[in-house]
């Protein structure tokens, strides 16, 4: 049978945090000033031409680009751009005669140059078409220089903005998706990375420029200086990066590998320099703990940093994440997690972003587990639930739908919290670690199919159902569950039955945990769901006292549920006094199980640990039997009682017995 076998599995109780700092990075609004109006303009212009530029034409399948050499001579006063960016590139389909590059029609192109000689081009529907000096053969290269000028247009979060901060110019680009191609000519398609970049910028003197890589020099001329970086790395065309305004910097420095430092750059306003500080306190660590669960950072032959800008969301350029000021530590910890999910590897387009933003988001919960532990985890992850329409496979290019927090984000983020639970903690972290380090993969581009088969090299086992219904469906299973015990010669039968409700969607293939709960314990046994209707029958030596479905909530799901009172044997008779308590430790809600073997008068309270009295369960004549009660957690007013632990202690006739009780949250 395809799809998931069952896995081992272990109990995590859920616990419940709250922070106030929680957020994800693209879905930020852009910030209403003087320019919002304009900008809202160009996004509806720009979305509907987005589609058509997601697709790259057929002579852009015929070159593969090796190398960017920008060259920009920004005028902040005047809000231009003058400039020209050298092209190299490998012809690796059939020859070709000429070459297509993106670049917006309000950007104008001067010249272009190819072997020193003017060339003829085209510039129609936001595509340059250079016309070669000749016909160039598969395998050989080809280098093409592009001089241009203008005024980048807004789009998307923004793609390059001309703004000021504190009276100083504050200029900036965010290209995700396509907006790279506003400010300079490339192959603004992300299956296509370049080898390597310069990205040599001529600004007013009084500026610092911050961008990918690293710093190679900076010189003056008069009242102007061209400032240098160089990206070493493979990089894509939306992750190259300019952040432009006389700022502060601050520095740190972490090993990732034995014996080699890299350094940790900070650009901040100078008014949010202490503030920063303390913002990006936990960076450094975050950079130790990632390269502990993923893989060393990818880049630490040069630096992580962070610069602050004005553009419309946080955006994780490689090596220098953008960020917007007074951000919190899921913020920092997400866009540091796009360094190997979405700079390392990215995603082959943008149908399958949540490589990029799920895998981000998940880190967040995962930073957190790392950091403060498992109740910090499921705060996290737990936010995260969503129970909407839409699939996550984006199939609608425009910005609201591949940067849906609801799909590309949040519901991403679960798919990891299921697949760690089917595979199993061990597995799952080899996977990424796998999957980071691949050679098909790293430093290049991946899509959903590729994940899945490494997922599947590493777990042995087939996938193709879990991915197909979480990536390429909509919805999440919808569970009637219902359970019944009876007794069978001493022996007790319990039949768990489980559907699936949902009725827009398929029916949903998972490993599911049973989790039956006794007085002396409990167990859980998975089993495998992928029909409409499946019962299960289970036989154990006494009956269980519950019995639930993903009692540890790693399916994104919906459950109702009931049960069948157990049937006791007629020639039974009830163990000698005693209570009990199930689960210990509790979060929601714990029953209490009282068994007595003779009528009398029953005191059930329960004391915290300075010995107070908090509430009274059961005072009163009882007769012979079993009786249950819930406890949820609260004092004899209904307030809720802060977690720790607590005794219950239970008085009978000539008997008293004490429980100790853990409340988790």
């Amino acid at each position: 049978m395809s799809g998931i076998a069952m896995q081992r599995v272990w109990m995590i109780h859920i616990f419940v945090i709250l922070f106030s700092d929680l957020a994800f990075s693209h879905v930020q609004e852009v910030m209403e000033d003087g320019k919002s109006n304009l900008a809202k303009l160009e996004a509806r212009r720009f979305a509907k031409i987005l589609y058509a530029d997601a697709q790259q034409t057929e002579n852009q399948a015929n070159y593969d680009v090796r190398y960017y050499d920008i060259y920009l001579d920004i005028d902040p006063e005047l809000e231009l751009i003058d400039g020209h960016v050298d092209i190299d590139a490998d012809v690796v389909g059939d020859a070709m005669d000429r070459l297509d590059v993106n670049l917006l029609d309000n950007m104008v192109v001067d010249s272009v140059i190819v072997l020193n000689q003017a060339v003829g081009f085209t510039h129609i529907n936001h595509l340059v078409t250079v016309l070669l000096d000749r016909t160039y053969d598969t395998g050989e290269k080809v280098r093409v220089r592009i001089y241009y000028h203008g005024n980048p247009t807004q789009s998307g979060f923004g793609a390059f903005g001309f703004d000021t901060y504190s009276g100083q110019p504050m200029i900036w680009s965010l290209s995700e998706p396509f907006g790279a191609r506003n400010w300079w000519p490339c192959k603004d398609i992300p299956e296509d990375k370049a080898d390597s970049v310069d990205i040599r910028i001529t600004v007013p003197a009084n500026l610092i420029v911050a961008s990918n890589g690293l710093l190679r020099s900076v010189t003056g001329v008069n009242d102007k200086k061209m400032v240098w970086w160089h990206e070493k790395y493979p990089i894509v065309s939306y992750l190259v990066s300019v952040a432009i305004h006389p700022y502060s910097i601050f520095s740190d420095s972490v090993e990732v590998v034995p014996g080699s430092k890299m350094p940790i750059d900070y650009y901040v306003f100078s008014d949010q320099l202490e503030r920063a500080k303390r913002d990006y306190a936990k960076t450094k660590e975050m950079i130790e703990a990632f390269s502990t669960l993923f893989g060393p950072y990818p880049f630490h032959e040069e630096k992580y940093g962070h610069a602050q800008f004005l553009g419309g969301a946080y955006m994780e350029h490689q090596t220098i994440s953008s960020l917007r000021k007074n951000v919190g530590q899921y913020t920092v910890a997400h866009e540091l997690a796009h360094q190997w999910w979405g700079d390392l590897i990215t995603c082959r387009d943008f149908g399958h972003i949540w490589l990029n933003e799920g895998f981000a988001t998940y880190s967040e919960a995962l930073w957190a587990e790392f950091a403060y532990g498992e109740e910090a985890y499921w705060a996290i992850i737990n936010s995260k639930k969503y129970f909407g329409e839409g699939t996550i496979f984006v199939t609608q290019m425009d910005v609201s739908h591949i940067f849906s927090g609801n799909l590309s984000y949040n519901k991403a983020s679960w798919v990891l919290h299921m697949l760690r639970h089917v595979v199993g903690d061990e597995t799952f972290f080899h996977i990424l670690q796998s999957y980071a380090s691949d050679p098909r993969f790293k430093y290049g581009t991946a899509t959903t199919e590729d994940f899945k088969q490494v997922c599947e090299e590493i777990f042995d086992r087939d996938l193709d159902d879990f991915f197909h219904q979480w990536i390429y469906e909509e919805y999440f299973p919808q569970y009637q569950f219902h359970y019944n015990v009876r007794d069978s010669s001493g022996f007790f039968v319990t039949e768990v039955n489980v559907k699936q409700m949902q009725t827009n969607t398929v029916m949903f293939h998972m490993p599911i945990d049973l989790f039956f709960g006794f007085d002396n314990g409990d167990t859980t046994i998975v089993v495998d769901n992928d029909q409409a209707d499946q019962t299960y029958c289970f036989v154990f030596d006494r009956p269980p006292e519950l019995v639930r479905l993903d009692h540890g909530d790693w399916i994104l799901k919906t459950v109702t549920e009931s049960h069948t009172k157990v049937a006791y044997p007629a020639h039974g008779s009830f163990p000698v006094d005693a209570i009990s308590g199930f689960p210990n430790p509790f979060n929601d809600q714990v029953r209490i199980c009282l068994e007595l073997s003779k009528t009398g008068n029953v005191t059930v309270e329960v004391f915290n640990l300075l010995g107070q009295r908090v509430n009274v369960i059961h005072e009163g004549k009882l007769t012979r039997g079993k009786y249950y009660y819930i406890w949820k957690g609260d004092d004899s007013v209904g307030n809720r009682l802060p977690t720790g632990i607590y005794f219950c202690r239970f008085e009978y006739p000539n008997m008293r017995k004490i429980i100790k009780i853990i409340k988790s949250r």
